[in-house]
This record gives C-alpha cells, structure tokens and sequence, in this order.
C-alpha cells in the first residue's frame, strides 16, 4: 500500500513538474512578444484649435508626392513632401514657400491599418504636427486619427 501511496504521489510531483517547466518554456516567449510592441494611446482633441494648442508646429499646405515609408512606434507609415503655403504656429524653423516631410502617425496595438489616415497628393491641408520621433528632419501628425484636416479650396 505504501509503494501504491508512493507511485501517486511522484506521478503528482511529475506533473507538476512537467507543468511548472510548459509554463516556464513559453513565459519567455509570450513576454518577448508583449515587450517589442509600442502602444500609444492617442489624445481625442474636440476642436482644431486644441489640436493647435498642443501641436509644435502647425501649417497649411500642399502633399507634393509620396516620397517613401518610415518606422514610427513600431510601424511602418508613409511620409510625404508637404509644400508649405502658410504657418500659424511654429518653432521658428518653418516658414511659408518651405517643403517639409510629414507622416501620419500610426494607430498600433492592433488599431485598423485604415485609421492610419494617408495623405492625398495635390491636396491642401491644415497640419497639426510633432517632430517625428527617431526620424531627424521629419514631422508626424499629433495623433493617428488626427492632425490633418483637408482644406476646401
């Protein structure tokens, strides 16, 4: 009876074993996972001139072409040449008649690939933007849904 008591409770012991050492196999690989992804949790502005409040740098202007893609937050969204028509609030590093780089920025964490909102060519803009991060010399808008409301013509 003994020996029965004792084969139960090893097989116990194995399967807890067996169970601990699944679990510890697959944490790395689940928490590798969760690690590399960037969430952002974009701000909802109720009016344009929020956006402006918040926005570094904000221009009217035309999307001149699509000139390639960047990685911004873990994902990859286009950038375009932006001919600037007008500025209402920048830094000092902008100015009527300039040609900036602009990208929407990226719904990530498992946002729609739709909400990432791409830019039209030969459309006029109001640009709500940021310096792009990581990406010298680039702007994004202020936030995934937001920072580029088409201007009627």
């Amino acid at each position: 009876m003994a020996s029965t008591s004792l084969r139960r409770i090893a097989g116990r012991a194995w399967a807890s074993a067996a169970g601990a050492v699944a679990i510890l196999l697959t944490t790395p690989l689940l928490s590798g996972c969760v690690g590399s992804v960037s969430c952002v949790d974009w701000v909802f502005y109720e009016t344009d001139e929020a956006m402006a409040e918040d926005a570094t740098l904000v221009v009217e202007g035309r999307v001149m072409r699509h000139a390639g893609d960047i990685e911004l937050f873990g994902e990859t969204t286009p950038e375009y040449e932006v001919h600037v028509d007008d500025v209402t609030k920048t830094s000092g590093s902008v100015a009527p008649g300039d040609v900036i780089r602009v990208a929407p920025a990226p719904e990530t964490c498992g946002g729609d690939d739709a909400e990432t909102r791409p830019l039209e060519e030969d459309r006029v803009y109001a640009l709500y933007l940021e310096a792009a991060e990581g990406v010298s010399g680039t702007w994004r808008t202020i936030t995934a849904l937001q920072g580029a409301v088409p201007v009627d013509e």
